[in-house]
């Protein structure tokens, strides 16, 4: 494994590098994985009219709205549930605020600190660390660092380059687009795909829509197919039965109008957390390259990952 530091599509940052996986870590705008590639492939978008941007949020003086939404890429920790954002925007010390790198374990394990968010009282720390050379292991946690109790939950969201396809375990009709009037174009038979156990959104049009999906386990493949090879990416976590899920999803799939990105979405159950208290969440990414006629039953059995 190796680390360096480097520029990451105009950001300073930190790219580090085992076997097949590069990794650009960016602890300067929200403490994001800015950058995944695999075999020489990016997965994760970048939106290239705000590449670089950094901010100093101690002085900031004008309001959210003024400010507004920004996508930047990669993959990030929101908090849940979206409607507490104030003016529908993410709180800006946690999306945009710079992260404090703490405990780097140089070559082993990267731990970002979020400085503490003024909206919310909470803080974000994300540590990555490598499971084996093809296999990346996220732990978020939130942390109340106010005198009162907060009830939030964790919310992973990671932008991918279109086109692909994300599989989930369970049902065809438990996975479900959300009924939102920005979704009305939307036919969700066109991209919801039957693959037996385990039911798949395709993200390769430029349409907007929003499905969500309570799992049987906690689990989904991204696939990407390339003329050379298919590239997989498969999340594992936990997911708690009967727990309240804010977004009443342990996942959700959203794709962009406007940009050759989707959306995979990860959610932590709603905790309350007293003063000083905090709750972490872990996901295991396990990247893997097939030929390019594998079958897709093949790619979604339990050990297609697990040859190294």
């Amino acid at each position: 494994m190796t680390l360096q530091q480097k520029d990451i599509y105009g950001w300073k940052g930190y790219v580090w590098e085992s076997g097949d996986i590069v990794v650009g870590i960016v602890p300067q705008l929200g403490g994001r994985i800015m950058s995944l590639k695999f075999c020489g492939e990016e997965l994760f978008f970048v939106q290239p009219e705000h590449a670089g941007e950094t901010f100093d949020l101690s002085r900031l003086s004008v309001d959210k709205k003024e400010f507004g939404f920004r996508v930047w890429g990669g993959d990030k920790t929101w908090v849940a549930p979206e409607k507490m954002w104030v003016d529908k925007i993410p709180p800006l010390d946690l999306d945009a605020g710079k992260y404090t790198l703490t405990s780097p374990g140089w070559g082993r394990k990267f731990t970002m600190a979020s400085p503490i968010c003024r909206e919310t009282g909470l803080r974000i720390i994300r540590e990555f660390s490598f499971k084996n050379k093809h296999t990346l292991v996220l732990v978020e946690t939130i942390k109340n660092e106010t005198k009162k109790p907060i009830q939030r939950g964790i919310w992973n969201v990671a932008q991918v380059v279109r086109p692909f396809e994300v599989y989930v375990p369970c049902a065809f009709n438990m996975v479900r687009l959300y009924p939102d009037e920005a979704y009305k174009h939307c036919n969700p038979h066109y991209y919801l795909i039957d693959a037996g156990s385990f039911t798949g959104v395709s993200c390769r049009d430029q349409v907007h829509f929003k499905f969500g999906a309570y799992l049987d386990k906690g689990q989904m493949v991204v696939i990407k197919r390339y003329d050379h090879a298919i590239i997989g990416l498969r999340k594992t976590f936990s997911v708690i039965p009967n727990a309240t899920y804010v977004h009443d999803a342990h996942v959700e799939f959203y794709n962009s109008p406007s940009y050759p990105y989707g959306e995979i979405e990860i959610h932590a159950p709603e905790v309350i957390l007293n003063s000083g208290q905090s709750f972490s969440h872990m996901q295991e990414w396990a990247l893997c390259a097939f030929s390019p006629d594998t079958a897709l039953d093949r790619i979604l059995e339990s050990n297609a990952f697990s040859q190294f």
